[in-house]
């Protein structure tokens, strides 16, 4: 098992697009800064630009954040550098800065988004990740781009990100594995990140089943009385929500419209 009792993804609060609030923007620096002051880890959204320049910027279309138009891979670096975030004064930092900013300071979650020139984004971001001295795991909906962490740099630590609810048009093959994760076994994911809608104790076992079936030997599978055991911990955005003995109650209580993250 990779990810250890004392790993950071397990103690730590990850505060979802830096720590923000009505006057730090979403994914800005001045966000990632308050997070580090704060002690959290960092979770952010990459995309890549026409030009090769890796940015951090959570939705594919820009309009919300910036009042643009358009989708933010399909615009160059020096087109998003004269955008602002939010009606502030901040701009839509690169990933090397945001390297920079943290400097190993607290860990990096780091999910990759879906677009089309994501070889050019995968391929820069693990050259960058490898000379890299912090703690960092990365994720993704797309189990190929997971897949290709497996193989070009296996020693990231790497997760699925799931959910039963979508509330966009989507095709129904991208839905079938945002939730039911078939290609797991090609990309063997050291945890599952998973949105849910529902608050059954008995979805979160399964999930946690699910991980171990593909991550631990057949050999070792076989006949073994330990498999059904609780997830380690659950998280919601930039709290933890530590697990009571009453898993139900809990999951009940507090997890609706959250995260869970199975390790």
């Amino acid at each position: 098992m990779r990810i250890s009792d004392n790993h950071w993804l397990i103690n730590i609060p990850i505060a979802h697009r830096g720590l923000w609030n009505s006057t730090l923007p979403e994914n800005t620096l001045p966000a990632y800064k308050n997070a580090v002051e704060n002690g959290y880890a960092i979770e952010t959204d990459l995309y890549i630009t026409t030009d090769g320049v890796i940015v951090c910027f959570h939705d594919v279309a820009l309009n919300r954040l910036t009042g643009a138009n358009g989708k933010i891979y399909q615009k160059s670096y020096e087109e998003l550098n004269n955008l602002f975030v939010s009606g502030s004064n901040e701009k839509i930092p690169t990933f090397q800065q945001l390297l920079d900013c943290v400097d190993g300071k607290v860990p990096l979650l780091i999910e990759f988004k879906e677009q089309p020139n994501h070889k050019a984004l995968l391929y820069k971001a693990i050259d960058m990740l490898k000379n890299y001295k912090g703690e960092f795991a990365v994720q993704s909906f797309n189990p190929s781009y997971i897949s290709t962490f497996r193989k070009k740099a296996p020693e990231f630590i790497r997760g699925i990100l799931a959910t039963d609810y979508i509330d966009q048009p989507t095709p129904k093959i991208k839905k079938i594995i945002a939730k039911k994760m078939p290609f797991n076994f090609m990309c063997k994911p050291d945890f599952i990140s998973y949105r849910h809608t529902e608050t059954d104790k008995f979805v979160a076992e399964n999930l946690h089943r699910q991980l171990e079936a593909f991550r631990l030997p057949k050999t070792v599978l076989k006949g073994s009385k330990n498999l059904k055991r609780k997830i380690d911990r659950v998280f919601r955005d930039q709290e933890e929500l530590p697990l009571t003995d009453d898993l139900e109650q809990t999951l009940v209580d507090a997890l609706k419209d959250s995260e869970w993250l199975i390790v």
